[in-house]
């Protein structure tokens, strides 16, 4: 005992210093020292409980064996050691039993997540409540310490923590695991944290790990949140969630991430990293989403159809959506109709792997407004269709989408019935694709790069399609680099490369209204109607263009019409010239995008209709954004000499 009361004075000398030299604002902190790992409430003198300290804290007032030192928010400090509570009282809001009820505010400090823990049992199943339910209104701050193995009564919310009191929570270098919310509906759950409407939390390099809400409808295996919360570094990993929000599920309110893991986490039907319900707002800055599942729909994120997210600067990789039907997947990222922006971003190796599943990479939803910048989906799978990205939409319920300096790459679908191996439209959805690279991609049926809809509109400028592959062998079937199933689609200042169809149209497959024009069309081939460009119903217009092969792949063009003037290698397309381009290989240039270049000589230079120079979309400008000459003198094709 000797020893012990030196030791503890030494620790209060030590920890009273530390107060001094603190900021103003902690200078006016009381201090209270837990003496004893024993869950005690006034039966002993002798010694200071931890559920003693936090009543101290609560009344202002010595409690039991506890005494404070100075006054004001009490800091309440815990040597190593496992604090385990025993005294019965599940329910009771007064702090003398069950969880520890924290009305006032405190700052509870350990030595380590690995030293001192808090937990409510020996294991989750055991547990005689969830560990800490926070009541004040006031600021809580947890540091150094891990809080777990708590289970909430029947319909309960927040397995380890409760933030009820619409004050603020802040947990620091901190651990939240193993802990069981038996809340069942859709507005409860929380295995780790539960932070309620009007309420804050705050999470500097803390895990959340290992948390479950799989009872009924839980929801938010690792957090379940109202009101605000804001997570800077650390783990959201491994928790589970019978509907929604594997890693984290908000209900309105707000989300945002800075850094932060959130990683193989399982939603039992949407969102397994992340789930968006009502009007929420998430901001996810950094940090990564991998190996997360869903069994229906948003492997990795999911947005609401009130929804807002931003998504900027992170990797997405791996993770599932095993959603059977056409509207389920987004293996991703599955959008339902909210605000979606990606930027700076990372999507590969994530899966729609249900029947019909679609959307490898970003499924979106009727009524949604997509974009992306400057982001690479890359090897990306869906069973149905849409291996990179899956648009969808009805008459009453448009989508818009904007993909902007994007890499398509590599991504592709299975065989049911396996279109779009880049992307695909369902309705009519309006796309734009600008300054983007779509390329390796493959289809098991049509439309190897780009797929749109008998009612969708796509645009695609200043892009590259090249080595994309539709391996479908039906009549119907081709569109290695596009194919556009009966809708609208033009195709401006851009270049199509190297792809290849099993039956038909290699560069592009058309049964709608298309238009290509100032686009180059080189070396691309099909097993059986048109190596270049196929018209198989509606209407092409071929402008300004070159179309060329030199591997003999299927003629150059089949069924198209001509505006304006063109240059194709066999004669096949009712072009002006018919002769060798004298095209360069497809390289690099200043731009993310890859373009033949003309060589001097070439007979496209200084031949195209200047007309059709000027107006829109081409507007004066080449794939590289270089100007094109005024009144007479542009080339064909993509790219000016």
């Amino acid at each position: 005992m000797r020893i012990w009361k030196r030791f503890s004075l030494l620790v209060t000398g030590l920890l009273m210093t530390c107060l001094v030299l603190l900021p103003s604002a902690a200078q006016a902190a009381g201090l209270v020292i837990v003496t004893t790992t024993a869950d005690e409430f006034g039966e002993n003198d002798a010694a200071c409980s931890l559920r003693e300290a936090v009543q101290t804290a609560n009344e202002d007032a010595d409690f039991g064996g506890c005494t404070r030192l100075g006054s004001g928010d009490y800091i309440i400090w815990l040597r190593a050691g496992v604090y385990t509570l025993t005294l019965p009282g599940q329910g009771e809001e007064a702090n003398a039993g069950g969880d520890l009820d924290l009305s006032a505010s405190m700052r509870i400090v350990g030595v380590g997540t690995e030293s001192t823990i808090i937990q409510a049992g020996d294991t989750a199943a055991t547990a005689i409540d969830r560990v800490l339910h926070i009541t004040t209104n006031g600021e809580v701050t947890l540091r150094n310490l891990t809080v777990r193995h708590g289970m909430t009564e029947m319909d309960g919310n927040g397995g380890a923590i409760a933030n009820t009191g619409g004050g603020t929570l802040t947990l620091t270098d901190s651990l939240v695991a193993d802990s069981i919310a038996l809340g069942d509906e859709p507005g409860q759950g929380g295995g780790g944290i539960f932070n309620s409407a009007e309420s804050t939390l705050i999470l500097h390099n803390t895990d959340v790990i290992g948390n479950m809400a799989m009872t009924g409808n839980g929801n938010g295996g690792g957090i379940f949140n109202a009101g605000e919360v804001t997570v800077m570094g650390g783990l959201i990993g491994g928790n589970s969630t019978a509907r929604a929000g594997g890693g984290i599920e908000t209900l309105g309110g707000s989300v945002m991430l800075h850094d932060v893991m959130l990683a193989g986490n399982y939603a039992g039907i949407n969102g397994g990293g992340l789930h968006i319900s009502a009007a929420g707002m998430v901001t996810m800055m950094g940090g990564s989403a991998t190996d997360n599942v869903a069994d229906a729909e948003g492997g990795g994120l999911w947005n609401s159809t009130a929804g807002t997210m931003m998504v900027d600067g992170v990797t997405i990789r791996g993770n599932a959506a095993n959603g059977n039907d056409a509207d389920q997947g987004g293996g991703g990222i599955f959008d339902d109709g909210g605000v979606m922006t990606v930027q700076n971003t990372i999507l590969i190796d994530n899966v729609a792997g249900g029947t019909s599943g679609s959307g490898g990479g970003i499924f979106v939803n009727a009524g949604a407004v997509l974009t992306v910048t400057n982001s690479t989906l890359d090897a990306n799978t869906a069973i149905r269709a849409g291996g990179g990205i899956e648009l969808r939409a009805t008459v009453t319920d448009t989508t818009a989408a904007m993909l902007e300096s994007i890499m398509l790459t590599g991504n592709h679908t299975g065989a049911n019935p396996g279109n779009g191996g880049g992307l695909h439209i369902t309705g009519p959805a309006t796309v734009d694709v600008i300054e983007s690279v779509v390329m390796h991609n493959s289809a098991a049926a049509e439309g190897g790069g780009l797929w749109n809809s008998s009612s969708g509109t796509l645009m695609v400028d200043k892009s590259t399609i090249s080595h994309n592959v539709a391996e479908g062998s039906a009549e119907d079937h081709g569109g290695g680099g596009l194919f556009n199933d009966g809708g609208m689609m033009t195709v401006s200042n851009s270049t199509v490369s190297d792809n290849t169809a099993t039956n038909a149209g290699g560069g592009v497959l058309n049964f709608g209204e298309t238009t290509l024009i100032h686009v180059t069309l080189f070396e691309n081939g099909a097993t059986n109607v048109a190596g270049g460009v196929a018209n198989h119903a509606g209407t092409l217009n071929l402008i300004n263009s070159i179309v060329a092969h030199q591997e003999a792949m299927g003629m150059d063009c089949a069924n198209v019409s001509v505006m304006g003037t063109n240059l194709d290698s066999d004669g096949s397309c009712g072009a002006t010239v018919t002769a060798d381009p004298m095209l360069s290989p497809l390289m690099e240039s200043d731009s993310m995008t890859m373009v033949h270049a003309l060589q001097p000589g070439s007979p496209a230079i200084d031949a195209a209709d200047s007309t059709f120079c000027m107006e829109s979309p081409v507007g004066m400008v080449d794939q590289l954004g270089m100007d094109r000459p005024m009144g007479e003198g542009c080339d064909w094709g993509a790219v000016e000499q």
